[in-house]
């Protein structure tokens, strides 16, 4: 990505087995997946590097193909399901289109502190109806919403059609990419002038660290 020009060097002092990932596996998950994207094509200019999370859409944020259930499923059922996924949440759909969301913290609060069977149907305790956005709005209403309802899940929907799920995972990782940008444009500086410039950029990540509560 960089015309052959490595960033960074490494040398191991222990044998070492280097794994090897084809170029076009590579350029695919680049294509496919924003925050894979983000986080190695250093070719993009410094205006698209530096864009702030406010100014990202939902679509490039949020995470596609997200996982979900009917709403006759049980709370045992879904918690199995993001369990072995690794995920904390489940968007309900019913008929192809986005009825609710339900929790890991739903299943706490809504099935276990309440003594609720674990054949509890996931339409008795999801959150019906629940706050949504399309994938065009920005990551400043991503995170106005976040801090104003005090949730860490926001569907995304379009016409209906759950299209994806912004979580505050999903925004502590771009952070963390931005924050790693940062870093690496700052050890690519080569004057004192350039070295300002990058750090220029330190007070408005702050505010967007302590903005989304991370």
């Amino acid at each position: 990505l960089r015309d052959g020009l490595a960033a960074s060097s490494a040398q191991t002092v222990t044998p070492t087995t280097l794994l090897m990932l084809p170029t076009a596996s590579f350029r695919n998950l680049i294509a496919d997946n924003p925050a894979f994207d983000r986080f190695f094509n250093r070719g993009r200019s410094a205006d698209t590097r530096n864009a702030e999370l406010a100014v990202q859409t939902v679509g490039e944020l949020m995470s596609r193909h997200p996982l979900t259930c009917p709403p006759d499923a049980t709370a045992q059922t879904a918690a199995i399901q993001m369990r072995d996924a690794h995920i904390s949440s489940l968007g309900v759909v019913e008929a192809g289109k986005f009825i609710g969301i339900i929790t890991t913290r739903d299943l706490t609060g809504r099935v276990l502190a309440d003594g609720l069977p674990a054949d509890t149907p996931i339409a008795q305790v999801m959150t019906a109806n629940p706050i949504s956005l399309p994938p065009q709005a920005l990551g400043s209403d991503v995170l106005q919403l976040m801090l104003e309802k005090g949730i860490g899940h926001l569907p995304v929907v379009e016409n209906g059609r759950l299209m994806g799920m912004v979580t505050q995972t999903d925004i502590t990782r771009y952070q963390a990419t931005s924050s790693a940008q940062l870093m690496q444009d700052l050890v690519q500086a080569d004057t004192a002038a350039a070295m300002a410039l990058v750090t220029r950029r330190i007070p408005q990540l702050l505010v967007q660290l302590v903005g989304s509560n991370t």
